[in-house]
C-alpha cells in the first residue's frame, strides 16, 4: 500500500501558503510606502535647509518674479535663472514621479511676505499628524505632517497626509 496525500490535504496546504503570501505582500506594500515617505521627508528637509526656511529671511533667496505656488521645479528654475547657478547637482523628485519629467511631485506655496512652505503628499494614511493646527500647506506653519481637509482631502499620492517644511 502506497502512502500519499489526499486532495483535501493538498488544498489545505495551498490555502495556507496563499494566506501567508497575502499577508507578506500586504506587509511589504506598507513597508514600501513608509520607505518612500521617508525619502520625501528627507528630500524636503534638505531643500528647506537649502532655501533657508529654518528661520532665515526667505525673501533674500526667492526671486520676486517667482510664482506664488506650484511645482518645486518652477521655483528652482526661477532661482537658477535669477542667480545663474544650479541649485542641485540632481533635481529632487517624489519617488513615484518620472525622474526625467518636468514635474517633481514636490509643491511650494509663498505668501505675500515671501514666507514659504514646501510640501509633498504622503502615501501612508496612518502617519500621525504632528501639525494639528493646520489643514492645508501654510507658510510659517512649521515643519511636520498635517492632515488635509477640503481640496487637500486627496492628494496626488491618494491620501490626506502631507509633509510640510516651512519657515
Amino acid at each position: 500500500m502506497r502512502s500519499s496525500f489526499t486532495l483535501i490535504e493538498l488544498l489545505v496546504v495551498i490555502a495556507i501558503i496563499g494566506s501567508l503570501a497575502t499577508v507578506g505582500f500586504m506587509t511589504f506594500g506598507r513597508t514600501t510606502k513608509k520607505a518612500r515617505d521617508t525619502i520625501r521627508k528627507t528630500e524636503l528637509a534638505q531643500i528647506g535647509r537649502y532655501l533657508g526656511s529654518a528661520g532665515l529671511d526667505i525673501s533674500k533667496y526667492i526671486p520676486p518674479e517667482a510664482p506664488t505656488k506650484g511645482d518645486l521645479f518652477e521655483l528652482i528654475v526661477a532661482f537658477e535663472s535669477k542667480y545663474g547657478t544650479n541649485m542641485f547637482r540632481q533635481r529632487p523628485f517624489d519617488p513615484l514621479f518620472d525622474k526625467g519629467g518636468s514635474v517633481s511631485g514636490f509643491q511650494y506655496i509663498l505668501d505675500g511676505q515671501k514666507n514659504i512652505a514646501i510640501f509633498a503628499n504622503m502615501e501612508n494614511e496612518e502617519e500621525p499628524a504632528t501639525l494639528p493646527a493646520i489643514s492645508a500647506p501654510t507658510p510659517r506653519g512649521g515643519s511636520g505632517v498635517f492632515q488635509g481637509v477640503g481640496v487637500w482631502l486627496r492628494g496626488w499620492n491618494g491620501t490626506d497626509r502631507y509633509y510640510q517644511v516651512s519657515n
